[in-house]
């Protein structure tokens, strides 16, 4: 028992593996599979109860043993070692965590609720026994020593001497505790006399200041010899003990343990009067030793459960906690013989995978600055690429492929023949002259750069014929990528969602699926059984609902304002903020529906099988709102596509996050980027790319394009009129028979798009009267009718 129980005692003090394999202890990791099962069994340490503090760097475990382990202290480092374990559950699977916490304390919390009763307690030691007798006293001494520490007091008798009273140290334990002679004692004179030192109104030395006071005493229980008492005092001491046990009760308990094997019926009276005292004043009279029935019945008096402990673990600094479960397991092994004593496991969940905590990690200052720096730095690459390197490349093709020198007549030039003139100057070729062969109307190259990179019937009678690339001016906006504006768009709104989602604790939102969670298992709010549900199945999901608020609202905020395309700049602005709360709220709801569903099946983390559903309909969401009512028609192919891409975004920070490079709240920032930047491009490869509009014209009239581009380039206020007066831009003069206004409608431009405006009775869209001062937006396709002409809006390069 004495060395289980120092075996266990310095379990805790040397936890990380690396500080064993150092120190030449065996490896955790070997002594928690290897060890030995069959002493102990998993459950012989019962961990109730994990809480960490407000900085998540000490986790705090109440542990109960469950059985006795002798005469050994938990907080005894000197003796054992703390081996602790921990596994992380990713995807159903568990994997071993390298960030093992470190065991820094162990509190036996019946001994620290002894120490603030004030109980003081006085060991009587028989030294006139065998030695082998005394040892066991020495070792039940020790045992009570464990829980009562300072507040342990010994004295010793031996013949007709009881010695002063002694603080129960290491030196007294070690040098004491030794065989005298005589061969007997007087015991009752040596019990009263302590008894009278214990509850003087002077006391003690010892004994002044305790609350509580209690006397164990050891002894053979020999007091007669050859059938005569062998003190002399013997029945005026037995009168005086009875009688001080009426004045004693309630100031004082004893405890007598006979250490005599003799079970003769003359040795069992011999002490009787001890047993009626013992009864009296609250005590045991035990025929042999046991420690731990004496410990439980004084400490039930007390309502203390001694097999109690507090274990306080160091968390690694920069541990994530992202949702995920983590088994933890703590296993004693005595340091002499590397077998395992007691061990107990335990699991907890913490944080999320939206929302992490990282211990001792970098302040939400500096990871926002880290964030913003990254995103300058993403921002600065898609500039380079989409303004200068990848127009240089296509450039460069463009040349390799269709940029030739004249070589004479006759000559042909990827397997068709070349024009001898150039088509925009009409001067003839002269052998040496670099000329485009982009599409049949060869040009000379310094033409072709001079009539902005395209042919002249580019737009209207041909559709190759354009590659525009200003090599003058690299930084010409007209040679970047169409899709930049939308990446960087998109990128910003990332950024800004980030940000936001990052500052802020959502209280709201943890509150709300706390509530749906136990309402799903009709739980009581504030109860343990609510508390252990909510931690296990509900706090992953905390930060869900925000997640999809401020996601759904920023992208749909930044990439609306490429789409809405208002003629007051107020009614844009407002329309943009609808369409992004509207969106925020939707996005919102799409999260708290996964939640529920998570809830509902009981999942302990996150899992792809339900992630998807709130990150599809997230997507379908942003998707429509940015686009409906514009002139971008959403096909099915793209809505597929941004859904595919909310899936692939979902946990593409938990790879991309490196420990050594970044913070992992910045990786989660390159995940709103990926998605981000996913859900515009699949928006932008529908929106409409051409600045060449026209109107085709059919009915009253042979059918022919107008190119309308060309008018808003000479109208001074970007508007073109439609109508039978002479002073319209348009001229319905073919039309004899439909009733046509002088000035029937107004196209204006607006910020890049076209908006129909009906400035008489008699304009219809797609079969629909358009009121009077009412405006249309025109995207490519739409068709509206004036008279008896049919006009279809085009965008040539579509």
């Amino acid at each position: 028992m004495n060395k289980v129980y120092r075996w266990i005692a310095g379990t805790l003090a040397a936890v990380a593996l690396m500080a064993c394999d150092e120190q030449g202890i065996p490896n955790i990791e070997e002594m928690l599979t290897h060890g030995d099962s069959t002493e102990v069994s998993v459950d012989d340490l019962k961990i109730s109860e994990v809480k960490f503090s407000d900085d998540y760097k000490i986790m705090e475990l109440k542990a109960k043993l469950l059985k006795d382990i002798g005469a050994y202290n938990l907080a005894d480092t000197a003796t054992v070692l703390a081996a602790i374990q921990q596994h992380v559950t990713i995807a159903g699977g568990s994997v071993e965590d390298d960030n093992i916490p470190k065991l820094t304390q162990v509190k036996h919390m019946g001994k620290d609720e002894v120490a603030k009763l004030g109980l003081k307690i006085l060991t009587l030691v028989d030294l006139t026994l065998s030695q082998q007798q005394i040892d066991a006293q020495c070792v039940a001494v020790q045992e009570m020593r464990l829980l009562l520490g300072q507040n342990l007091y010994v004295a010793f008798m031996y013949g007709d001497n009881v010695s002063e009273t002694y603080e129960a140290s290491d030196y007294i334990i070690q040098s004491y505790f030794k065989h005298h002679d005589p061969n007997y004692t007087y015991l009752y004179r040596s019990v009263l006399t302590k008894i009278d030192e214990m509850t003087a109104d002077a006391g003690g030395t010892f004994f002044n200041d305790a609350r509580y006071k209690a006397m164990v005493v050891f002894s053979n229980g020999k007091t007669y010899k050859d059938d005569s008492p062998i003190d002399p005092k013997h029945f005026e001491l037995q009168r005086r003990l009875s009688d001080r046990a009426q004045d004693l009760q309630g100031k004082l308990q004893v405890y007598y343990a006979n250490f005599n094997d003799s079970t003769s019926l003359s040795q069992k009276n011999d002490a009787n009067i001890l047993q009626y005292l013992c009864k009296d004043l609250r005590g045991l009279y035990l025929n042999s030793f046991d420690w731990s029935a004496i410990e439980s019945d004084l400490m039930s008096d007390f309502n203390i459960d001694i097999a109690d402990y507090k274990l306080f673990l160091e968390i690694p600094d920069r541990k994530v906690f992202r949702g995920r479960r983590h088994d933890l397991t703590v296993a004693f092994f005595d340091k002499e013989t590397n077998k395992k004593i007691v061990s107990g496991s335990t699991f907890f969940y913490r944080g999320s995978l939206y929302n992490p905590i990282i211990v001792n990690g970098n302040s939400v200052l500096e990871v926002i600055l880290q964030g913003i720096l990254v995103t300058a730095i993403i921002l600065l690459l898609v500039y380079l690429i989409m303004q200068l390197l990848v127009p240089y490349i296509m450039y460069q093709l463009f040349k390799r492929k269709y940029v030739t020198t004249f070589l004479g007549r006759q000559m042909s030039f990827n397997g068709e023949m070349v024009s001898e003139t150039c088509y925009y100057c009409k001067a003839p070729f002269e052998e040496g002259d670099e000329i485009v062969t982009k599409c049949k109307h060869t040009m000379h190259k310094q033409c072709w750069d001079e009539n902005e990179y395209h042919c002249p019937e580019h737009g209207r009678h041909c559709k190759e014929g354009s590659h525009y690339y200003n090599s003058d001016d690299l930084f010409d906006t007209r040679n970047a990528l169409f899709y930049m504006k939308w990446i960087i768009a998109a990128v910003l709104a990332a950024l800004v969602a980030w940000i936001v989602f990052t500052i802020h604790d959502h209280p709201l939102s943890s509150e709300i699926v706390r509530s749906i969670a136990l309402s799903l298992n009709s739980l009581k709010s504030g109860t343990s059984e609510a508390e252990a549900f909510f931690n296990e199945y509900g706090s992953h999901l905390n930060d869900l609902p925000s997640f999809g608020l401020t996601v759904s609202f920023f992208v749909t905020l930044f990439l609306s304002f490429l789409t809405v395309r208002r003629c007051k700049y107020g009614e844009r602005l407002l329309e943009i903020f609808i369409r992004a709360a509207v969106a925020g709220i939707l996005g919102y709801l799409c999260f708290l529906l996964g939640c529920i569903i998570s809830l509902v099946l009981k999942l302990d983390s996150n899992m792809f099988i339900i992630d998807w559903i709130p990150w599809a309909l997230m997507s379908c969401i942003i998707m429509f709102a940015v686009t409906i009512d514009t002139r971008i028609r959403i096909r099915k192919l793209f809505l597929a596509a941004a859904c595919i891409i909310g899936l692939l975004s979902m946990y593409i920070w938990a790879y991309l996050y490196t420990d050594s490079l970044m913070d992992y709240r910045v990786s989660l920032l390159l995940s709103f980027i990926v998605y981000a930047v996913g859900i515009a491009l699949c928006i932008a490869r529908i929106a409409p790319k051409s600045e060449r509009y026209f109107l085709h014209v059919e009915g009253s009239i042979k059918e022919m394009d107008i190119a309308l581009y060309k008018w808003l380039v000479r109208s001074p206020s970007s508007v073109v009129t439609l109508g039978k007066s002479v002073d319209c831009s348009i001229q319905l003069s073919w039309d004899y028979n439909g009733q046509v206004a002088p000035v029937q409608a107004e196209i204006r431009r607006y910020r890049g798009s076209l908006r129909l405006k009906a400035l008489e009775d008699g304009v219809f869209i797609q079969g629909k009267p358009l009121p009077i001062g009412k405006e249309e937006w025109l995207y490519h396709g739409k068709r509206f009718t004036i008279g008896q002409t049919i006009f279809t809006y085009i965008e040539k390069d579509v």
